[in-house]
């Protein structure tokens, strides 16, 4: 008999209440929209944010998405990343690792040999590396998303992961973030 994990019930739970809330807000503080539509609001300054059910990271973020609807001054739009229409947006990760990751070393009867120092790696300040044995290859998988953080048009829109959220001003895409801290500050300024 499986035992029952009520974290997994909550998060669950959690992710269809936002959901059902999303979907039936009486006011336009929410309204889903498409990829497609994520630049052509009527309105000059409004927020687009990129969600999907399931996601930690969306659910941990719920109560600052909640406060804004009911606080926030801008319309917020939402795109639900796992619609088959919104698909294209996703950031390429198998392109990014195809192009990014290095092969630093090999396994030979059992043992890691180097043809890099994989520090070089780890301590760069710029990029999250991480080192992993694949087969008889040791790689430094790049693991930064390189995603267009300024796009000026809908092709440009590259979502690493979810929550993300674009700023539109004046009609135009002012900046894409993406994380739990880096939406939560765009969330608190677009409230000012």
């Amino acid at each position: 008999m499986k035992r029952f994990k009520p974290w997994l019930f909550m998060s669950v739970l959690a992710g269809i209440v936002i959901a059902i809330a999303l979907l039936t807000a009486e006011d336009d503080s929410a309204m889903f929209i498409t990829i497609d539509e994520s630049l052509n609001q009527t309105e000059e300054n409004y927020l687009v944010y990129f969600w999907q059910e399931g996601c930690h990271y969306c659910e941990e973020i719920e109560p600052v998405i909640t406060d804004y609807q009911e606080e926030g001054a801008r319309p917020l739009y939402v795109i639900d990343m796992q619609a088959e229409e919104n698909l294209s947006a996703w950031y390429d990760w198998e392109q990014h690792h195809r192009e990014k990751d290095q092969v630093i070393g090999e396994v030979v009867d059992g043992s890691i040999e180097y043809f890099e120092d994989p520090n070089i790696y780890l301590e760069d300040p710029d990029i999250q590396w991480e080192i992993e044995t694949i087969g008889d290859e040791v790689k430094a998988v790049h693991q930064t998303a390189l995603y267009d953080k300024n796009p000026t048009t809908i092709a440009e829109i590259n979502i690493p992961a979810t929550p993300a959220l674009l700023t539109v001003e004046q009609g135009e895409p002012k900046a894409l973030v993406v994380g739990v801290d880096r939406v939560t500050e765009q969330l608190t300024q677009a409230k000012e």
